[in-house]
């Protein structure tokens, strides 16, 4: 039998959220001129990333709620590029 287990990382919800900052910064322009603002927050790591961790990292990097300066966040996993899965994450920053 093998088995591979996930190695803790419990900073990442505090390195996702300053990567993010850095991307949102980018889109404050944008929401100041009335337009839609979309995170979009991919990764092709099949072992070690999944909706269900980025949802619990996203709530954690943003407990006050979504990040102002956006209006919606998406998670896209692209470790399989004849299927590629896109994951509303929104509901990760309501309480």
């Amino acid at each position: 039998m093998l088995s591979r287990f996930t190695p803790e990382n419990s900073d990442f919800p505090s390195r996702l959220r300053d990567h993010l900052d850095r991307k949102i910064a980018k889109l404050a322009p944008y929401k100041g001129k009335g337009k839609k603002t979309i995170l979009l927050v991919e990764s092709d790591d099949i072992a070690f990333m999944n909706e269900g961790i980025m949802w619990d990292s996203l709530r954690d990097a943003y407990p006050a709620g979504l990040p102002p300066g956006v209006d919606e966040v998406w998670f896209v996993h692209t470790s399989l590029p004849e299927d590629i899965l896109f994951f509303e994450m929104n509901g990760a920053f309501k309480r």
